[in-house]
């Protein structure tokens, strides 16, 4: 064999090794764009309820931490009715009317 012929066949082989490799690689930068779409166009449709949820979570600590610093019985009573006026708002809208 001469040192031509070596050449010649090892090009092909590198070609292949080559393909091999960027192949998966070529799969992989698919998939993740694929994925980043996906997510975003379910993060944008669904982010409104997460942020209610996670208002109405603070609203929650907020009240808790008010509830267990009333200095009496009569401001902890005030303040349970504020807490039924935020859950069912309808009594006082009625009567404002």
């Amino acid at each position: 064999m001469t040192p031509s012929d070596t050449s010649a066949t090892t090009r092909p082989k590198r070609l292949l090794v080559a393909r091999a490799r960027i192949g998966p690689f070529r799969f992989f930068v698919l998939g993740l764009g694929l994925g980043a779409y996906v997510m975003h166009d379910h993060y944008r449709r669904v982010r409104p309820g997460f942020v209610a949820m996670f208002d109405q979570h603070m609203v929650g600590q907020y009240a808790q931490l008010q509830y267990q610093n009333a200095a009496t019985r009569r401001h902890a009573q005030l303040f349970e009715r504020y807490l039924g006026l935020l859950l069912d708002p309808s009594p006082f809208i009625e009567s404002a009317v």
